[in-house]
């Protein structure tokens, strides 16, 4: 399996290392890496719009524009980015939570923090599957972790993704049971959610609040599975 990675730092030699150590902790997944080089933000949002990169490592301290910047005009364009942020500088790794990072990696210990970075990456992806679905006539996969909710109306599902809506003729039981294992979970009678869209769930209202800020129903018998679950999902991240 081949993946995609971007590197963004002004330092040549660190770029380098982190490379080398990209490549061999892959090659230990029997995976392996095309990396392509930045060494500032704004060659690589220009790259953006047209390569899908399964993780994006991203230096803090550049200029003009930072990696904070940098990260928050890659989420416009792909909510779903795995931003990697790196520095010399550990006090900024609180400032970095605002941005959702998939992970932090200290340029003094570069070698230890890209082996976990990428065994993280393998767990998390290891929870991802594909789901084919009809759009204009033709037959798509739609990878599971682009799936915000799946909202059941008669016999039909509709598949909610960043990149659109997709109708399914299926139960809602069933696609549930397809997604067993794939970080979703039922949440009410209409609802299959993601976790990985979640911001919070407000139970005094019976509400699963997404990221996006709409707000779904949580049903009270699924009340108690769907929390448990969503604790294990956050345990594994």
């Amino acid at each position: 399996m081949m993946y995609s990675i971007a590197i963004c730092d002004d330092d040549n030699l660190i770029i380098e290392q982190i490379a080398d150590c990209l490549h061999k902790a892959f090659n230990q997944h029997n995976a392996e890496v095309i990396i392509d080089y930045y060494n500032s933000g704004d060659k690589l949002l220009l790259s953006i719009d047209n390569t899908k990169y399964d993780i994006i490592l991203l230096d803090i301290n550049m200029e003009p524009m930072d990696g904070f910047g940098v990260a928050g005009l890659i989420a416009v364009k792909d909510k779903n980015a795995k931003i990697v942020f790196v520095t010399s500088h550990e006090e900024v790794v609180y400032d970095s939570f605002d941005y959702r990072p998939f992970y932090f990696i200290r340029k003094s210990l570069y070698s230890s923090y890209v082996e976990r970075m990428v065994n993280k990456f393998f767990k998390i992806i290891s929870h991802e599957t594909d789901v084919l679905v009809e759009n204009h006539n033709s037959i798509i996969k739609v990878n599971s972790s682009d799936i915000e909710y799946a909202e059941s109306e008669d016999h039909y599902i509709t598949i909610h993704t960043h990149d659109g809506d997709f109708v399914l003729r299926k139960k809602l039981s069933d696609f549930e049971q397809e997604m067993s294992g794939f970080n979703m979970a039922r949440a009410h009678k209409k609802y299959v959610i993601n976790y990985q869209y979640v911001r919070k769930v407000d139970y005094v209202s019976g509400e699963v609040i997404m990221k996006d800020g709409k707000k779904l129903k949580l049903g009270r018998s699924y009340k108690d599975t769907f929390k448990k679950g969503l604790v294990q999902y956050h345990r594994t991240l």
